[in-house]
């Protein structure tokens, strides 16, 4: 027998779970965007897919070291920049609130200066050789600035 608790999210146990999960992730939302870590990737990531598959879900596993770091601020700034829908990233922001993760500048400790620095993090990203240029549109300091901003006012309205 199956358990399902929601509150916000949804935890589900027992026998199959893993197989039964599109089901349960139906109701939710039509497309999911799954972090986890090397360990659950290799456990988990076959079975769930091809649950959520098999009820015409669709879905992107991407890998979490489970720090708050950089890349993983990159990516948050990365669904921003590429339009990603708002079901994608109100995934990313709960899950970063399951683990405490800071989702907002203040919250990993923005000063009033911030905006200097987001604008030297924003050029810093665009350099040369960064990775940034591997998207599939045109990136500028300007546009990265920009997704700065919008991920932390989404990170702010999610808390509130």
């Amino acid at each position: 027998m199956l358990k399902v608790i929601q509150s916000p999210s949804k935890y589900i146990q027992g026998a199959n779970a893993l197989q039964s999960i599109g089901e349960f992730a139906n109701s939710q939302a039509n497309n999911y965007f799954i972090i986890a870590d090397d360990f659950v990737m290799k456990l988990a990531a076959d079975t769930v897919g091809s649950s959520l598959h098999a009820s015409g879900l669709k879905n992107h596993f991407s890998r979490f070291n489970g720090e708050c770091s950089r890349q993983e601020i990159e990516r948050l700034t990365q669904l921003v920049l590429q339009n990603s829908s708002m079901e994608e990233i109100e995934t990313l922001l709960s899950f970063c609130q399951q683990l405490g993760l800071p989702m907002t500048l203040a919250e990993m400790g923005g000063t009033p200066d911030i905006e200097c620095k987001i604008r030297a993090v924003a050029k810093a990203s665009c350099a040369e050789g960064e990775t940034i240029h591997n998207m599939p549109f045109d990136v500028t300091p300007d546009s990265v600035y920009a997704a700065i901003i919008v991920a932390d006012r989404l990170g702010q309205a999610f808390l509130n």
